[in-house]
């Protein structure tokens, strides 16, 4: 009896003392950049894929909707598509500092119809080192069958192929008494019929673009 009494203390003590850190520790900084930066330094051009600006707005292809600002809270989105006249690449781009801005972007395919056959982690090697990404093989009954691929960079420019890793991340990172939290999420998804290696090859394209145009933001 008396062992679980000093049990059950310890682990009141970690407890609290985890709170109280918590508290102490240094909160989510504010924007460092607002979307019209962010705009700015997303490239314009991958190889012989130039960007389509959209009618609304001459820095983005499309918009998204206010409730996903409002979930979201992000710094800012970029919904950029990129064509060659006969292969296009939708890519979006969310950064923020807070864990709410990075769900789990699974949840929205299914959300919108679609349904994921596979799901397999990838690595693809750049000039960055090796970033593990999430590769999904997704079909929907009216549009077909296709992939996307995404992954996260986190604080201190480590990347993860799964949400639950970059919100463990960003957690330890405030932990350690950092208040930079500072994330990006991507996602890339061909528009049309494209092969795996053609995915690849565009995305390790854009990595490179997106690190000279954003001097290594993106």
């Amino acid at each position: 009896m008396e062992g679980l009494k000093l049990r059950t203390f310890i682990v009141a003590g970690i407890f609290l003392a985890f709170g109280a850190f918590l508290m102490l520790a240094p909160k989510t900084a504010v924007a460092s950049k607002t979307e019209k930066q962010l705009e700015q330094l997303a490239p314009k051009k991958i190889g012989k894929f130039e960007f389509q600006a959209g009618s609304d707005n001459p820095e983005q292809s499309y918009k998204m909707d206010e409730r996903t600002y409002d979930i979201l809270i992000p710094f800012g989105i970029v919904g950029r598509l990129y064509s060659d006249g006969y292969n296009s690449y939708d890519v979006m781009l969310i950064a923020g500092a807070r864990k709410e801005s990075f769900h789990d972007n699974r949840v929205c395919f299914q959300g919108q119809g679609w349904t994921i056959k596979n799901q397999t982690v990838v690595e693809l090697d750049t000039s960055r080192g090796k970033i593990p990404m999430l590769l999904l093989d997704i079909e929907h009954r009216v549009r077909g069958r296709n992939f996307a691929l995404m992954w996260y960079k986190g604080p201190g420019g480590k990347c993860f192929a799964i949400n639950q890793q970059l919100t463990k991340e960003m957690l330890w990172t405030q932990l350690k008494g950092s208040g930079d939290l500072e994330s990006v999420f991507y996602r890339i998804i061909p528009q049309g019929t494209v092969t795996k290696e053609q995915l690849m090859d565009f995305t390790k394209q854009y990595i490179e673009a997106a690190k000279d145009s954003s001097n290594g933001y993106f």
